[in-house]
This record gives structure tokens, C-alpha cells and sequence, in this order.
């Protein structure tokens, strides 16, 4: 399975971004349109490769630990600024990234921490990590064939 990346922040290089079939979202994006703006913007970000927009990472980020992360792989951003109640869960891969669900804190206060965000999406992920590991396996072997038939064809040739 390809390995959920544990750094506190998105890499700076272009990524696919997917929603899980579970995606949620619990926020009323018609009253808050400026959180639909500041997810809208992460995502630009993250398939451009760019900096997230100021303030998606939450305040603190190198002293403070991140339980969720370190523990499950679930990274979390805000929406807007570091002071926003509403977050993006998503997941982060070599690859790609996997949206989760827009919510407030809540995941940080079951115990354990994010039991309901894993029982949740924890399906929708693993099939997705398999459809990930089969694509980079796909890949892998495309190219893996084309050299060898330029070596092939290269050493007909000498």
C-alpha cells in the first residue's frame, strides 16, 4: 500500500486531489462562502504544487504535536486562517492527496482521538489506497517495458 505521509505540511510538488467516497461536509458553505473560497484555494495549491494559502496550517505547527498525524496519517488544515474552527481531514501521499471531510475540531475530542473520523472513512481510504498501489504498479511496469524495448531496440541496432 502506498505510505500516508506524516509531515505537518502538504509538499511543495504537484499532486492528483480526490475526494474519499465518503467525503463529508458539515459546514454551510452558503453561509460561510469564504471557507468555500479558502478549500477551493487549498486545492489549487495542492495540485499546482504551490504554498497553501496563508493560515491553512494550524498555529504553533513546529512546537505542537498533531496526535491524529503522528498516530493515523490525517493531516488537518483550516479553512481561512490558523483561527477557524473549520478544518479539511485529508490524508497526503507520495502522490496524491484525499480529501476526508470539513468540519470543526470534533475529531480532537473523541478518545481516542479521531475514532469516529476513522470508523468513518477508513473503507473509502484503503480502497483507494489499493486503486493507488495497482496505478504506481501499472506505471512502474509501462516504464519498465519501454526501456526495455529501447535497450532492445538500441542493441539490435549496435
Amino acid at each position: 500500500m502506498p505510505t500516508r505521509l506524516k509531515d505537518p505540511k502538504i509538499q511543495g510538488v504537484p499532486k492528483n486531489v480526490e475526494h474519499a467516497k465518503s467525503f463529508r461536509v458539515s459546514v454551510d458553505f452558503k453561509k460561510k462562502p469564504e471557507l468555500a473560497e479558502a478549500l477551493a484555494g487549498i486545492y489549487h495549491a495542492i495540485e499546482n504544487g504551490f504554498a497553501l494559502p496563508s493560515g491553512s496550517y494550524r498555529a504553533n505547527i513546529s512546537t505542537t504535536r498533531d496526535e491524529l498525524l503522528e498516530t493515523h496519517g490525517i493531516m488537518h488544515l483550516h479553512l481561512g486562517s490558523a483561527d477557524t474552527r473549520e478544518l479539511l481531514y485529508l490524508v497526503q501521499f507520495p502522490k496524491r492527496v484525499v480529501f476526508l471531510e470539513v468540519t470543526d475540531h470534533i475529531h480532537f475530542t473523541t478518545d481516542p482521538i479521531g475514532h469516529l473520523l476513522l470508523n468513518h472513512h477508513e473503507k473509502a481510504v484503503a480502497e483507494l489506497s489499493a486503486r493507488f498501489q495497482a496505478e504506481d504498479a501499472a506505471a512502474l511496469a509501462d516504464k519498465t517495458a519501454k526501456i526495455r524495448g529501447s535497450l532492445l531496440r538500441k542493441s539490435s541496432q549496435d
